[in-house]
């Protein structure tokens, strides 16, 4: 496993566990997150992402994943995910540079459509 795999795998691990201190601790200070559909930065740095996913652990106690689908090419991973709470699936898409997630572009399952399991 590369090291872009081992650092998605460990921050997908930290969200299932709604370890927001992990999770947070696995993206660049600068990290940036854009909704794919929208082209909207939902956060950009560590305080924002915290205060994003510490909202969305207290209003989704069923938030998770998992994933059915992974491809890592250097510092980019891309992964199809299967959200636990309705069973829909999502693309979440990682650039890795010096040992964090510096961007991440959701793609959300109105988009993905249906994916086979």
């Amino acid at each position: 496993m590369s090291e872009a795999d081992t650092l998605i795998e460990r921050q997908v691990e930290t969200y299932n566990a709604h370890d927001l201190e992990g999770f947070v601790a696995c993206f660049a200070e600068n990290a940036v997150l854009t909704d794919l559909a929208s082209g909207r930065v939902f956060a950009s740095g560590r305080d924002q992402i915290r205060k994003a996913y510490s909202a969305t652990f207290a209003r989704l106690p069923r938030a998770g994943v998992t994933i059915t689908q992974r491809t890592a090419i250097g510092g980019v991973v891309v992964d199809v995910e299967r959200i636990h709470a309705d069973g829909s699936h999502a693309v979440a898409i990682y650039r890795v540079a010096e040992g964090a997630i510096t961007h991440l572009w959701l793609v959300p399952p109105a988009l993905v459509g249906a994916v086979a399991p």
